[in-house]
């Protein structure tokens, strides 16, 4: 019995067999992150404390099979009265709402996001993420694609999350060095799936091997001047000193070995 046969010995419990589960997907996934951002607000322990949260809009999108198979599935959860149906849309039962995201299941897709509002957008198209032109191109007719804004994401990053000052010159360097990543992956050839990352940075005249050499060496350097700036001041704190020599009484002579014999002092 192989792993399809488990699989299936499962499923057959809720009615439903791996093919129904396979056909509900066509296999696409659309996924979008944007407008990264730290928010400061209070702590609901104790207002008085500002506490600091990460927070970005962000969205995946399932495109759905066939209509047959999506009805099969979805009325296993009707009849145990965990979805409900209203039109060609699904709801779940006695689930509480979640500001931190939402959903959206219908016969044709299924969307989560970080908010309703984001949801709707993307449905009605007038949601838009720019991304840069030369980006379509190279995107186009690839199983799968990422494109990640490092710079932007470094941006948002305030300086009420990072105060240290070795922290704030390492976060400076990084943003006038990197740009931006960007990863595609080739349709199966019936052996393997070729991916290609991308890494660019923001000078574009110099080559990369220098830029990032150069980057490194100033971390470096941020590193050393960090370890530098921890060492004990000798002058403001005298009794960090260490001792040149230990104290006059330390020393003991037990006696001088002359012609065998020990002459005590």
């Amino acid at each position: 019995l192989g792993m399809e046969g488990l699989v299936n010995a499962g499923l057959m419990q809720a009615g439903v067999n791996l093919n129904d589960v396979l056909n509900l997907f066509k296999g696409d996934i659309a996924a979008a992150f944007s407008d990264f951002t730290i928010e400061e607000k209070p702590s609901p322990y104790d207002p008085t404390y500002m506490q600091k949260t990460p927070k970005a809009k962000w969205l995946v999108a399932i495109p759905l099979g066939s209509k047959e198979a999506v009805d099969k599935v979805m009325n296993i959860g009707i009849q145990q009265q965990k979805i409900r149906k209203e039109g060609n849309r699904y709801f779940p039962i006695g689930m509480p709402p979640n500001d931190n995201f939402a959903f959206s299941v219908d016969d044709k897709q299924i969307i989560i996001g970080s908010d309703s509002i984001l949801i709707q957008q993307y449905m009605s198209g007038t949601g838009k993420i720019t991304m840069p032109s030369a980006l379509e191109s190279t995107v186009k007719n690839k199983c799968a694609a990422m494109y990640v804004d490092i710079n932007k994401i470094l941006t948002a990053i305030p300086s009420l999350l990072v105060h240290e000052p070795a922290s704030i010159a390492v976060l400076e360097k990084s943003k006038g060095v990197f740009k931006d990543m960007t990863m595609t992956a080739d349709n199966y050839d019936g052996t393997c799936f070729k991916h290609k990352w991308t890494l660019r940075l923001n000078d574009s005249k110099e080559n990369s091997i220098v830029q990032l050499y150069k980057y490194a060496q100033a971390l470096v350097e941020i590193g050393f001047k960090k370890a530098i700036d921890m060492q004990p001041d000798p002058i403001a704190n005298p009794s960090n000193i260490p001792e040149m020599s230990p104290k006059a009484n330390d020393y003991k002579e037990e006696g001088i070995n002359i012609d065998g014999k020990i002459i005590n002092h």
